[in-house]
């Protein structure tokens, strides 16, 4: 029932690089964010209620690195290859706006579960 968040990162990722190039980032910039501050903190496989064995598979040769971060990294990659100079600075502005939000997120025991539901309303 729940979306795997590392999944959704991954495709999320690909997906922004691609955006970056061609796409006004002026409209999709600002969406940024609000899914951003969405994504847990960690990998639901890192989480200590899922069994080793599901956690040593998932975690095969990958870099353990909070979700949201690689979502930020991979919009800054893309900002490479924004057409022009709006593009860049809309781009570069939503890093910021992320980047932000993320140093001044406090911890929190129990995020909300990212869900289909929360899609849905």
């Amino acid at each position: 029932k729940y979306l795997d968040p590392s999944l959704f990162t991954k495709s999320l990722s690909k997906t922004v690089r691609r955006a970056c190039y061609g796409a006004p980032a002026i409209g999709w910039g600002p969406t940024i964010l609000p899914i951003v501050a969405s994504l847990p903190i960690l990998d639901v496989a890192t989480e200590p209620n899922h069994d080793a064995t599901e956690r040593e598979e998932r975690m095969k040769g990958t870099e353990v690195r909070p979700l949201p971060l690689l979502a930020v990294e991979s919009l800054w990659d893309g900002h490479k290859s924004a057409v022009g100079v709006t593009d860049t600075a809309a781009i570069v502005s939503a890093v910021i706006e992320c980047v932000t939000f993320l140093m001044l997120r406090r911890p929190k025991e129990n995020h909300p579960q990212f869900s289909l539901d929360c899609w849905r309303k």
